[in-house]
């Protein structure tokens, strides 16, 4: 009887964090991501290395599009580069920075 009703919580749990789709489709992620590049002027600097899904933890988090740049870019900040950018799930971009000797 506890294994019915450890099974039946697991289902439970499963298709409560189970969700369709992304709202953004990975070709309307890649459009935004050529849109930003464009009007940045990056297109003869890098292009599109990756694109990866992600998708929050079990709690909370936002899922988003991770687009990275072929090659890190200057940031505005000497002491940083930018590795690409967020592509949220409302069609908002989000150039995503990091220090210079972060991994």
């Amino acid at each position: 009887m506890r294994y019915l009703a450890a099974l039946a919580a697991l289902l439970l749990v499963s298709t409560a964090f189970a969700s369709d789709g992304p709202a953004i489709t990975l070709h309307q992620a890649l459009d935004l991501a050529e849109a930003n590049m464009k009007e940045r002027d990056l297109g003869k600097v890098i292009y599109v290395e990756s694109v990866t899904l992600v998708r929050p933890a079990i709690f909370g988090g936002e899922t988003y599009w991770f687009i990275k740049w072929s090659h890190p870019i200057p940031a505005t900040d000497p002491n940083k580069h930018e590795i690409g950018i967020k592509v949220r799930m409302d069609g908002r971009t989000t150039r995503l920075v990091k220090g210079l000797r972060e991994p």
